[in-house]
């Protein structure tokens, strides 16, 4: 068969096929699906809670999933809040339903859709209710309907004899099509002695900068310390130390690790050892756009000696922010 006739962009009269104008789409959302923007398409309960639900504004990309129609993609876009979705009231048992965006498109072999009251400006994507799926459905498999060209939105769990359906019952199932992700990597080699004595979180290692990017919803924070020692200022061979260490990002805490123990025996007191934290933390609207200070705090909880750093004592954080639905 060969060659299809128009590539992409032939001049004057030529004319594009659909299935040119749907490989861009695939290509501009490099073979992904999902939402585009952290907010789009976010299903909540109205602001009075009565038997609907809502979706916000937004776009999305949808992959076909037609083995005939390769390398293929639908750009959709919500400009306003869709007209309510009425969820069916739940009697003597739980049920799940799952909110999906789904094109259903007349003009694909074998897909069976209807065609729209108008075939100029359709519509041919929808906000559709799949009913009766398993209460740990997340994805169009889990659904039963894998070969849809549709993306899951949310998932409703509602409970027995229920017809107003609130912010708890849903379960949001939006993916962002292409996240983006942005690493800082900080590294220091303290110049000196740096005890930590104590009973409170202070400053260790000093603080750096980070700026957050406005995309961020997550962010993954590990720290790492080595070549760090037990004081034995004294001369004495023996002792322990414990306490906690974490990290902030800004003013808020970020993440703290469970209290570290360090009982160290006689032929381990000259020793140096590693500590580290880490966690996947949430970045709210307030810190994105926004240059924050990270920090590595630590406090001495009890013992007989004290953690301290010194020349030959290394410390980082690693902190990566990630593009998820919010």
């Amino acid at each position: 068969m060969g060659w299809e006739g128009v590539p992409w962009a032939v001049a004057n009269t030529a004319q594009h096929s659909a299935e040119i104008g749907r490989l861009l789409a695939h290509q501009a959302f490099n073979g992904n699906e999902g939402i585009l923007g952290l907010d789009d398409l976010k299903v909540s309960a109205q602001a009075v809670p009565n038997g609907t639900v809502q979706v916000a504004t937004g776009a999305c990309g949808i992959r076909i999933k037609n083995a005939a129609l390769p390398y293929q993609a639908y750009a959709g876009r919500c400009p306003t809040i869709d007209t309510p979705i009425a969820i069916a009231p739940t009697g003597g048992a739980i049920r799940s339903d799952m909110i999906i965006a789904r094109v259903e498109d007349p003009n694909n072999a074998g897909e069976g859709w209807a065609p729209p009251g108008n075939l100029l400006i359709g519509p041919y994507i929808f906000t559709r209710v799949i009913s009766g799926v398993s209460a740990s459905a997340k994805t169009l498999a889990d659904a039963g309907i894998p070969t849809h060209n549709a993306i899951p939105l949310a998932r409703i769990d509602i409970p027995i004899s229920t017809s107003t359906i609130t912010n708890a019952m849903i379960v949001d199932l939006r993916k962002v099509a292409n996240p983006r992700r942005e690493r800082a990597v900080f590294t220091v080699n303290p110049g000196g002695t740096f005890n930590l004595t104590s009973a409170s979180y202070v400053d260790w290692f000093g603080s750096w900068t980070v700026d957050v990017p406005l995309w961020a919803t997550k962010a993954v924070i590990l720290a790492h310390l080595s070549g760090i020692k037990l004081d034995r200022f004294d001369g004495s061979t023996t002792g322990s130390a414990a306490g906690n260490i974490r990290v902030l990002l800004g003013a808020a805490l970020a993440t703290q690790g469970a209290a570290y123990n360090h009982d160290v025996v006689a032929a381990m007191v000259s020793s140096r050892f590693h500590l580290g934290v880490g966690d996947t933390v949430s970045v709210g609207s307030s810190l994105r756009g926004t240059n924050q200070t990270v920090k590595i705090q630590g406090l001495r909880s009890s013992g007989n000696k004290n953690l301290y750093a010194d020349t030959g004592s290394f410390a980082s954080v690693d902190l990566e922010f990630i593009e998820a639905a919010a």
